[in-house]
């Protein structure tokens, strides 16, 4: 719900994408979430998010997200709901 609502705010046009294709964060965050991004990313990737994961909290694991997912917003907006759910797998 907090990750939607992060999307909802700072990236409006990928949120109405998002609605539009039926994608919602519980089909990609959950695993990124409960893997702590180590199923999904590299593991200097995951090394880095848990570096900072574990000096900061559990609020960061929502910034890497976001980040995440603004790295790839571009790709996000023309990509359907089955492309949109492999790339971010």
């Amino acid at each position: 719900y907090c990750l939607d609502r992060f999307v909802e705010l700072f990236m409006p046009q990928l949120f109405s994408h998002f609605k539009e294709e039926r994608v919602t964060p519980i089909l990609f965050a959950s695993e990124w979430f409960t893997t702590l991004y180590g199923y999904s990313f590299e593991l200097s990737f995951t090394r880095a998010i848990w570096t900072v994961f574990f000096s900061v909290g559990k609020l960061f694991l929502f910034r890497a997200a976001m980040g995440i997912l603004r790295l790839l917003e571009k790709d996000l907006m023309r990509l359907n709901f089955e492309k949109i759910i492999l790339l971010l797998k």
